[in-house]
């Protein structure tokens, strides 16, 4: 018969091990998946108040509300459970690149990877305006590839999400509007 207080010891120090390694996955692993290498010069925009307020590709079955997006010490705020449009990004409208941005999780950014060359995307401003775009590129690349996120010349949007084994790569979409 096995001694059970070997087995007890082995037993909390299993948990205490797994309790520290969430604990680190969580405070900075986990802070850092939805980041890239580098903050994207700010878009020139006068107020929020055109900034999307909800996001919608309807080929893949996502309708989800939009929360501000900002970048602090290098690490992107992330919601989790909306897309996030980041704050220094261009808005519906206007000349630039409008970034939008979720965790990899089936209630949020999951089904991406279904989305095909030419599906529409849906963007909605406060005032109830969509704006719609279609898709145009799809690829994956890693954080420290910042051109997905540089600010562009004309109207562009930019979806993205993790990818990747341990959400080491970014999954981009990219559409213009229709």
């Amino acid at each position: 018969m096995p001694n059970t207080s070997k087995i007890s010891i082995w037993a909390l120090l299993l948990i205490a091990i797994s309790l520290s390694g969430y604990y680190v996955y969580n405070t900075t692993y986990n802070r850092a998946i939805i980041s890239f290498a580098a903050t994207p010069p700010p878009a020139v925009h006068p107020t929020d108040s055109a900034a999307p307020v909800a996001i919608a590709i309807p080929s893949v079955n996502i309708d989800l509300p939009i929360e501000i997006g900002v970048i602090h010490n290098n690490i992107w705020s992330v919601s989790e459970f909306y897309a996030n449009h980041l704050k220094t990004s261009a808005h519906p409208g206007t000349a630039g690149n409008i970034i939008v941005y979720g965790h990899d999780k089936p209630e949020i950014f999951e089904s991406l990877r279904t989305v095909q060359l030419g599906d529409r995307i849906e963007l909605t401003t406060p005032s109830g305006q969509p704006h719609v775009y279609e898709v145009t590129q799809i690829y994956t690349t890693t954080p420290n590839d910042t051109e997905p996120i540089a600010q562009t010349a004309t109207e562009t949007l930019t979806v993205y999400t993790c990818d990747g084994v341990f959400n080491e790569k970014r999954f981009i979409i990219r559409a213009q509007p229709v």
